[in-house]
């Protein structure tokens, strides 16, 4: 059947979503239109699967819609009651919430990705989005998963009017963060009440983790290592940042294909070795096929663990994919791999 589409049907597929990604950007707004003709492309490769007939047009046509909806949220984003862009530049509400990530300290601040649980005294529903807190002053010591209550405005990221300048704005709303809100620390409460059931499962095991690394190391080393273990970088020094760089390994300290790759080898290598004492699988042949599967439960863990940055996604994905190919049992394809 895939040769009845293309020799290599990934990368007309992958320009298709491209595609599909850039329009949506620069023309958002016809959800209506790209959901109907994309339900009427994956209509007509059914069918024509089901009748044996060429379906070579019809996949391309399905992902360009896709493309275009998968932008939808961010570039005509629906904001729902609750939402943080409601509260805009209003008057000083109480938000109540929880950090999502490390604090970052510096000289005068501690800085904060913060999820609201209510926004003003009587919230109209849930609150939605995530905001970046500053916080001035002698502030307490805060770690991702802590709860927190204090009043503040919620203000609208600027961008810098230069011309091709960055587009600050869009790259924080993209990131799911519609807002900025500056506290003084002796404004700022810590509460003990537990966050949403299930919302941080992931942020708890980070922050344990974070907590164990300071309990058994200090200063550099701990920075380091909650670098290489689970993605924080905010205990690390501008000297030793400088000194990563000046050696060219600063790709040591963002988690990508290398940390993602010796979890996958280690944890690929003991569980064929596992796989092989079980005489069904071996007389199947199925111990390699068995590992990879199994594989995948770290690797993605460990990618959770990490934060899922970019680079971290992408590693994850890539060796997904790899694992996924003992399975196919067929002979690869270099460019549909890349």
């Amino acid at each position: 059947m895939v040769d009845k589409v293309y020799a290599r049907p990934v990368v007309p597929l992958l320009i298709a979503f491209m595609t599909g990604i850039t329009a949506g950007l620069h023309a958002p707004g016809l959800d209506g239109w790209a959901y109907a003709l994309a339900a009427a492309g994956a209509a007509g490769i059914g069918v024509g699967l089901f009748r044996n007939r060429s379906v070579r047009v019809l996949p391309i046509i399905v992902l360009l819609f896709l493309g275009y909806l998968v932008i939808q949220p961010w570039a005509a984003p629906d904001f729902p009651a609750g939402h943080v862009m409601r509260y805009l530049h209003s008057a000083p509400l109480q938000i109540t919430g929880t950090i999502d990530n490390q604090p970052v300290r510096y000289s005068h601040r501690v800085r904060f990705t913060l999820s609201p649980e209510s926004i003003g005294a009587e919230p109209a529903g849930p609150a939605r989005g995530r905001i970046v807190v500053s916080v001035w002053g002698d502030c307490p010591m805060l770690s991702s998963g802590d709860r927190l209550c204090f009043a503040g405005t919620i203000r609208e990221f600027r961008n810098f009017n230069n011309p091709g300048r960055f587009d600050y704005r869009r790259y924080m709303h993209f990131n799911n963060i519609w807002g900025a809100v500056h506290v003084q620390a002796k404004d700022l409460r810590v509460t003990d009440g537990p966050a949403p059931s299930g919302r941080i499962d992931i942020k708890i095991a980070r922050n344990k983790i974070s907590r164990f690394i300071d309990t058994t190391a200090e200063g550099e080393p701990a920075g380091v290592l909650k670098a290489l273990i689970i993605g924080e970088r905010g205990q690390i020094s501008d000297e030793l940042t400088e000194a990563f760089n000046r050696a060219g390994v600063s790709h040591l300290l963002a988690i990508s294909g290398l940390h993602v790759g010796i979890v996958a080898a280690a944890a690929f290598a003991f569980f064929q070795w596992l796989l092989q004492w079980i005489r069904p699988l071996l007389w199947r042949a199925w111990t390699r096929k068995g590992a990879a599967l199994l594989t995948l439960i770290p690797v993605i863990i460990y990618g959770l663990l990490a934060g899922m940055s970019p680079s971290t996604q992408r590693a994850v994905i890539m060796v997904s994919v790899f694992l996924l190919t003992f399975l196919l049992e067929t002979d690869h394809d270099l460019i549909n791999t890349l």
